[in-house]
């Protein structure tokens, strides 16, 4: 009897080549940014990346990748959920969060 083996990628929502716009200067400013205003004075209370993490509801890996390299692979940033987590378990606002959408708009203005 003779098995047969797929061979051909299943394939899910997106083709896994469709090309993604590779991260600007600017970009990967503003994505540092976000990481720096969701952790601004993280740890000063004592809180640690587990505590944070079951307040976000998120994995130990994710945010202690994301608080200790936020340059790291995914130059192009956590992910909307992640960042909703984080932000809601430290009191940040979506609203502040957004502002970081506009390129030339600092973190530190309008503190």
């Amino acid at each position: 009897m003779r098995r047969w083996i797929a061979t051909d990628p299943i394939v899910i929502g997106y083709a896994p080549t469709m090309p993604r716009r590779p991260a600007d200067v600017a970009s990967e400013r503003r994505v540092a940014q976000l990481v720096a205003l969701l952790f601004d004075d993280f740890g000063g209370d004592g809180e640690t990346i587990a505590d944070l993490a079951r307040g976000a509801g998120l994995s130990h890996e994710t945010v202690r990748r994301l608080c200790r390299h936020p340059d790291g692979k995914d130059r192009s940033g956590p992910g909307f959920f992640v960042v909703a987590a984080i932000a809601r378990a430290r009191g940040v606002s979506l609203d502040r969060l957004a502002e970081l959408t506009i390129p030339s708009q600092s973190i530190r203005q309008g503190s």
